[in-house]
């Protein structure tokens, strides 16, 4: 006879890995249910955000619009006005607001840095019927404007 070797059968115990027992499922389902309750509130969170965003640009211009209002009552004469810049002479000598970069700011006898206002597009500052005109286009497209009426001495001239 032929040398034959003799069929060894060897059984393995193979673990079932096919499919999810049912903790497994449970784990999942509640880790699931969990994120998903959790969405209306991140979502809910992101709209304060950015509604605080909105309302800081808004506080800015209000202080901004103060600050200039007062600098402008207690000056004397308009030095000068473009569209990006408006000089005023007063006690403190030339006052300035320009725009620098993206944002507005202060100097005094062209000296200093004093930010007023951050986050702006464009500005056009204008002399039009007895006032003076500037307008503000911010970072989130909002365009503030406000008039200041001319000093009597510029009226007259």
């Amino acid at each position: 006879m032929q040398n034959q070797q003799p069929l060894v059968t060897v059984r393995y115990r193979i673990k079932n890995s096919a499919g999810f027992t049912l903790i497994e499922a449970i784990l999942t389902l509640i880790i699931a249910t969990c994120m998903t309750t959790l969405i209306p509130i991140v979502i809910l969170s992101l709209h304060s955000i950015l509604d605080l965003s909105d309302m800081s640009l808004t506080s800015e211009w209000t202080i901004f619009r103060n600050q200039l209002l007062n600098e402008y009552n207690h000056s004397q004469s308009i030095s000068s006005i473009s569209k990006e810049s408006l000089c005023l002479t007063s006690t403190k000598g030339l006052v300035c607001f320009t725009k620098y970069q993206d944002m507005i700011r202060k100097q005094i006898n062209n000296k200093g840095h004093e930010p007023l206002l951050f986050q702006i597009k464009d500005i056009d500052i204008k002399k039009a019927n007895h006032a003076i005109k500037i307008n503000v286009e911010l970072s989130n497209r909002t365009i503030q404007t406000m008039q200041l009426p001319l000093h009597p001495e510029v009226n007259e001239q």
